[in-house]
């Protein structure tokens, strides 16, 4: 079986870190079928408060491949070490319903091993 070659092109926007969290916060969350959500290199700063876990009644999983970088983060945050590179989401953490990151791909040396993960790991419709 011959593997496809994806070409995957990465830039950056000017607006970039406001429309993250316009999408986050604003599109994605509110959804009611949103309930159990993965941040995946989120080391000791998580972009969902826990205020806003709580209200939106999220179970919210943050990641990092450091344990160090993840013991920097407040106990009332869920966490697990997880190399996204090596290790498969969904048999670290299970199916979630939203899985993102804010700066980890452009430490990745093979970003479609991590997109691959992450396709695997949502649920239906994630």
């Amino acid at each position: 079986m011959k593997k496809e070659k994806i070409d995957i092109k990465y830039v950056v926007h000017p607006q970039l870190f406001q429309e993250y969290y316009n999408i986050i916060y604003q599109k994605l969350l509110p959804k009611p079928e949103i309930k159990r959500v993965c941040e995946l290199g989120a080391g000791g700063n998580p972009s969902l408060t826990v205020r806003v876990i709580e209200e939106q009644n999220l179970e919210y999983w943050i990641t990092d491949v450091s344990k160090q970088a993840l013991s920097a983060c407040p106990n009332s945050y869920q966490k697990k070490v997880l190399d996204v590179q090596s290790q498969d989401i969904e048999s670290t953490l299970g199916k979630c319903d939203l899985i993102f990151s804010n700066m980890l791909i452009e430490h990745l040396p093979n970003p479609s091993i991590f997109h691959r993960y992450i396709l695997n790991a949502l649920t239906p419709n994630g």
